[in-house]
């Protein structure tokens, strides 16, 4: 980080009651990455989603393996490699400094107190 950067930023695809953020494949590794180096993460949201309350109400959208497994038609791993492709990860609340609402900054532990949407 080099002291350039001060805050890191997502967009949120959802986010559950409890403060979980659920956005695209690689914002769980920036957030431990950023945490390592004490740069506080963000998300915007417009709020929580009141159907998942926790984690355990995410389903995650898995892509085709044969995605990865390839480049152009050609096969770039052993056939026998079993492989995961995730669409989405999910970064846990205690990871995330804030969510930005139109409500203002919220903690990811507070996120009843918003009305969701």
């Amino acid at each position: 980080a080099q002291g350039k950067i001060q805050k890191y930023f997502t967009a949120a695809d959802l986010i559950t009651l409890d403060g979980h953020v659920v956005n695209k494949v690689g914002t769980f590794q920036h957030a431990i990455a950023a945490s390592y180096h004490r740069i506080p993460y963000f998300a915007f949201a417009w709020g929580f989603d009141p159907n998942r309350p926790d984690r355990a109400s995410i389903d995650i959208e898995e892509r085709d393996p044969n995605e990865i497994k390839q480049f152009a038609g050609i096969p770039t791993t052993n056939p026998a490699i079993d492989a995961y492709y995730p669409a989405f990860d999910i970064t846990p609340p205690h990871l995330v400094a804030g969510i930005i609402t139109k409500q203002g900054v919220v903690s990811p532990y507070d996120l009843h107190q918003v009305k969701s949407g």
